[in-house]
């Protein structure tokens, strides 16, 4: 083989290395969800959006994000490994850093049929809920507005307000690791404790 020939040998082996290498690595999405989406949609753009948070959760994989327009959801959802999810859109922004989560109110209403939004075991430090105004859970178990059973997600910016459980009005986290910070928690209420 002469030298030109070797050299073209060598590109072809490094470009099939280079997409074996690369190829597969899916990037990250961003799922969209709107009170005027339907969860037969993709979620793929604002005019695409799924109508529920818990579709747009159910349509997302580890590293993806939902981002969530203003309105209201009557809804319970359980939280999705590694996946961000976000409230607080008007509905236009293309990037996280445009959302104004306290204008662009976000509500998620358990409606009284369990706790609101619930992170089980397999819920890892790289799942989040943020943005969120987070009532009405109830149950007579623990967490009426977030249940963390040996979850460790990020709980960050939300307002969690109007929720009753036996133990843990707004939040009970039973094992794992969650981070909790710069919420607003009041107005909930415990039969027993917390």
């Amino acid at each position: 083989m002469t030298a030109t020939g070797l050299y073209r040998h060598a590109l072809r082996i490094a470009a099939i290395l280079t997409a074996l290498a690369f190829g597969g690595a899916a990037e990250a999405a961003t799922i969209y969800v709107s009170t005027f989406g339907n969860d037969e949609n993709d979620g793929s753009s604002w005019d695409a959006a799924k109508l529920t948070v818990q579709g747009g959760l159910n349509a997302a994989v580890a590293e993806d994000q939902v981002w969530v327009a203003a309105g209201e959801y009557v809804e319970r959802v359980t939280l999705i490994d590694g996946v961000g999810l976000y409230g607080g859109f008007a509905g236009t922004e293309t990037d996280l850093a445009q959302r104004d989560w306290l204008t662009n109110a976000t509500f998620l209403d358990g409606d009284g049929a369990g706790s609101v939004v619930r992170a089980f075991s397999s819920v890892t430090a790289s799942s989040r809920i943020d943005g969120f105004f987070i009532l009405n859970g109830s149950t007579t178990g623990s967490g009426g507005g977030i249940s963390c059973v040996g979850a460790s997600p990020t709980i960050s910016n939300n307002i969690i307000f109007g929720n009753s459980a036996n133990s843990g009005g707004g939040i009970s986290c039973s094992g794992g690791s969650p981070t909790i910070e710069n919420n607003y928690i009041a107005y909930n209420s415990a039969a027993a404790y917390g």
